[in-house]
């Protein structure tokens, strides 16, 4: 946890999922509804912390109709003295105008942790699965994905953190159609 209470940076920019995590647990009238996934990690926990990627995405070639960026977060600020009890990676989704009413049009996400990153030798990174979601593309909404085996090992066991591939499998038969909608990218200011 935290030694004393900070005193917040004026250029702060808080987002939106943290202000709706303070405002659950505080109690605040119009707070989001309890999210039940949530709460064995955060009774545990007495700190929250969030964290931007950095700025660099790299894209990775395409594969098998698959669409893939390597995101990659410094975590070098958690104190080694820290207990991590759960990690997360929030990924907002938006929906297709097409796929509106239409439970058929859908894409999986897969999280993978890399391990080795990829070099003139090795075109692609090896990576672990750490979470996977089949979703429908036909509602916007965040998606949250369990990180906490990768970020433990980064943090706790001193491995080396290369970051996340996110990776966005179109699962329609139509070559293109559903391809062309999809859009790995970064909004740190917005909802």
């Amino acid at each position: 946890g935290l030694k004393h209470r900070t005193d917040p940076s004026k250029d702060a920019v808080v987002p939106p999922y943290m202000l709706d995590l303070y405002r659950r647990h505080s109690g605040q009238p119009g707070a989001p509804a309890p999210d039940h996934r949530l709460e064995r990690a955060a009774s545990r926990a007495n700190t929250v912390r969030s964290f931007h990627h950095e700025e660099a995405v790299e894209e990775l070639p395409e594969m098998n109709g698959k669409t893939a960026r390597r995101f990659f977060f410094n975590l070098s600020s958690v104190p080694a003295d820290e207990f991590l009890t759960s990690a997360e990676l929030q990924i907002f989704r938006e929906q297709m105008p097409e796929a509106l009413g239409n439970n058929s049009f859908q894409h999986r996400i897969n999280i993978y942790e890399i391990i080795k990153p990829a070099a003139a030798n090795l075109k692609y990174p090896v990576t672990r699965l750490l979470d996977t979601r089949l979703v429908n593309q036909n509602t916007s909404q965040w998606e949250s994905f369990d990180v906490t085996p990768a970020v433990m090992r980064w943090t706790a066991q001193g491995h080396a953190n290369h970051g996340f591939v996110v990776e966005v499998a179109h699962l329609e038969d139509k070559p293109g159609v559903s391809k062309r909608h999809v859009r790995i990218s970064r909004s740190l200011h917005q909802d």
